[in-house]
């Protein structure tokens, strides 16, 4: 995903310092991650600065997400945040936190599939039910390199596909405006969630499927 210039990326920011609103921080932080800019780590370092006076849930979500999966050197504050907050949260929220946790694990310990942590997040995540695609594919994965629990990897895999709500071709991407791509439920659908794909994305996920059969 892209933005056309560098200017666009600074208009999000001033759209930030002048109205001081959350909706706006979301889109200046999200805008830091695209193309041409892709700071990844002072997009987390603007949620970080802004924690204090103005932050929500989902800001707080896509740092961990962020940081997992691009600030390796530092610890993940933004998920030990979340895993602080983690009892008085919906299911939603919480299946999310333990689905990044699973997702920090594995960015992080290059074992991450010897350890009982991974798993265990992941089944945490997929018991709550909410529609999510990434923590049954995570969790398939990890079954598929098990004979034993081939069936189940398949069963989660059929989930997931199930549970995707949206799948946009490349032409329909084409003619999507700025801001479809700094918003930050987009964000979670697409890079967290799983529940909006490209239909690139969507084949490949069939494709899994048929060879697990």
């Amino acid at each position: 995903m892209e933005i056309r210039t560098s200017e666009e990326n600074e208009d999000f920011r001033i759209a930030w310092i002048q109205t001081k609103d959350i909706k706006a921080l979301e889109e200046y932080v999200i805008s830091e991650t695209l193309s041409p800019i892709c700071d990844y780590e002072n997009a987390v370092n603007i949620i970080r600065d802004n924690y204090k006076n103005l932050i929500n849930i989902r800001l707080l979500i896509i740092g961990a997400d962020l940081s997992s999966s691009w600030i390796f050197h530092k610890k993940n504050e933004m998920l030990c945040m979340l895993n602080c907050m983690y009892e008085v949260l919906p299911n939603v929220d919480k299946a999310i936190i333990d689905y990044l946790n699973a997702y920090d694990i594995a960015m992080r310990d290059k074992e991450y599939q010897e350890n009982p942590y991974y798993e265990e997040y992941l089944l945490k995540s997929v018991a709550t039910d909410v529609v999510f695609v990434k923590n049954r594919i995570a969790l398939a994965r990890l079954y598929a390199t098990r004979p034993l629990m081939r069936i189940a990897a398949r069963e989660l895999l059929n989930q997931a596909l199930t549970n995707v709500l949206e799948i946009c071709t490349e032409t329909e991407i084409s003619t999507f405006e700025k801001k479809h791509f700094v918003d930050a439920n987009r964000y979670i659908n697409e890079f967290i969630l799983g529940t909006t794909m490209s239909e690139y994305s969507y084949n490949a996920l069939k494709s899994l499927l048929k060879e697990l059969e």
